[in-house]
């Protein structure tokens, strides 16, 4: 029995001391919390002992019903902001009690830096599109014969400055889609592509400079 509770004890320091949040539920209700677990719900010790979980994590109910233990959920502070944290739960059982371990990892800046990369490279990708746009419409009118006649060198010129526009407007729009990738907004598809012709559009666009 001395045995037990030494190792109960030590158990129960090592837990204290990790930096994620944790805490065992009875009934769905805290029985025990760590420090890192009540720095993250704002709650005291004495506050969150024996509190429904179902207030802290409001969609508690639909994370027991995941085929998968780990999962990310939205957890309510005591003073009512929102974190966003990875949950893994572990049923385990003393004497003839079924209990609940949760462990919540805090990915609430990582998500923060997320949006505000998505927010970045859509705001950058806007800023771009405008003067490109402007630009091809200036070529276009010189290759409609604006400004006075076009050799046919000229003419291939400004109409391989077009196709680099276009490509560039493509990257920007592959750029906006890796970033919905990321967040997972899109999903994967993949497919066997010809690459001789991205090869032979390469070539043309840098013949000007090769020339």
């Amino acid at each position: 029995e001395r045995a037990l509770h030494e190792s109960e004890e030590r158990y129960r320091k090592l837990v204290e001391a990790i930096d994620e949040g944790v805490c065992l539920l009875y009934k769905n209700e805290i029985v025990f919390s760590n420090p890192a677990f009540e720095k993250l719900t704002g709650y005291t010790k004495n506050e969150i002992r024996l509190k429904d979980i179902h207030d802290i994590l409001p969609h508690y109910d639909e994370l027991l019903s995941k085929s998968t233990s780990e999962c990310e959920a939205k957890v309510i502070t005591k003073l009512n902001t929102e974190r966003i944290v990875k949950v893994t739960l572990s049923p385990i059982k003393l004497g003839n009690k079924k209990l609940t371990l949760l462990t919540l990892h805090d990915i609430t800046p990582q998500k923060e830096a997320d949006r505000m990369k998505s927010a970045f490279i859509a705001n950058i990708s806007h800023d771009i599109r405008t003067p490109l746009a402007s630009a091809k419409e200036a070529i276009s009118l010189v290759l409609d014969g604006v400004v006075g006649e076009l050799s046919d060198a000229q003419r291939r010129f400004l109409s391989i400055a077009i196709e680099n526009i276009d490509s560039l407007n493509s990257l920007l729009n592959e750029l906006l889609e890796v970033s919905k990738l990321e967040s997972r907004k899109l999903s994967y598809e993949y497919k066997l592509i010809t690459i001789e012709p991205i090869i032979e559009k390469v070539i043309e666009s840098q013949s000007p400079i090769a020339n």
